[in-house]
């Protein structure tokens, strides 16, 4: 007797997994990893796309941004114009952070020429 094509994805075969029961978490959700220490999360969203007012100053926005598009400070990122665009700033606003954040030694930056995108790195501090 030849398969009901219709049916065929309605009936668990030997290879599908079952469903999981009422209460019980399906593999694709889970908790996310708590972080070691006292640490927040933070949508990218809100520094890209707040639906509200912005929640962050322009240099908070800056060095989380930088944070995140680096991996950690694991490489440094380009800090272009439409980069600091990304996050609602205009170029006179996202000189003065990156002025200030390097004052206050949160952020290092590599200049090539003068008017050249600078490369940032963030300052993390293990340990």
């Amino acid at each position: 007797m030849p398969p009901d094509s219709l049916n065929d994805d309605i009936f668990l075969g030997p290879d599908d997994d079952a469903p999981p029961k009422r209460g019980e978490k399906s593999p694709s959700t889970s908790r996310l990893r708590p972080l070691p220490g006292a640490y927040v999360r933070v949508p990218i969203q809100w520094l890209t796309r707040p639906c509200r007012e912005h929640v962050f100053r322009a240099e908070e926005r800056l060095f989380l941004y930088v944070l995140y598009r680096s991996h950690w400070g694991q490489h440094g990122v380009k800090l272009t114009n439409a980069v600091a665009a990304e996050i609602g700033l205009s170029k006179w606003t996202k000189l003065r952070a990156l002025q200030k954040l390097e004052q206050r030694g949160w952020l290092r930056a590599e200049r090539q020429t003068a008017h050249s995108a600078p490369t940032v790195w963030p300052i993390v501090l293990a340990g």
